[in-house]
């Protein structure tokens, strides 16, 4: 079993209210924390054939998932190891409440 790692991610293209600028995240590697949204009121993924992140809890909605930004924007730094009892996902978040 691979050793999860705790990265920090962040982003500074999108300012403002209610936008997060960096998270915790739990993952295998650094293309998997790249690809995790701190969002937590919804999961949501990176669909690479449309170029926008899917809402995994309604996954037909059109909405835009703004207080985010895209993968390739994700600043992303090796913090260090997780411990067993640490799940893959968001460990904690920071935005900008409104």
């Amino acid at each position: 079993m691979k050793k999860l790692k705790l990265y920090k991610i962040s982003q500074d293209i999108h300012r403002g209210y209610d936008v997060y600028d960096s998270a915790v995240v739990c993952a295998e590697d650094e293309k998997e924390a790249r690809y995790t949204s701190p969002g937590h009121i919804f999961d949501y993924t990176w669909n690479e054939k449309e170029e926008r992140w899917i809402n995994l809890k309604y996954p037909n909605s059109r909405g835009i998932h703004k207080d985010w930004t895209t993968p390739d924007n994700v600043k992303v730094r090796l913090i260090g190891i997780a411990e067993p009892s640490i799940k893959k996902g968001v460990v904690v978040a920071s935005d900008n409440a409104g």
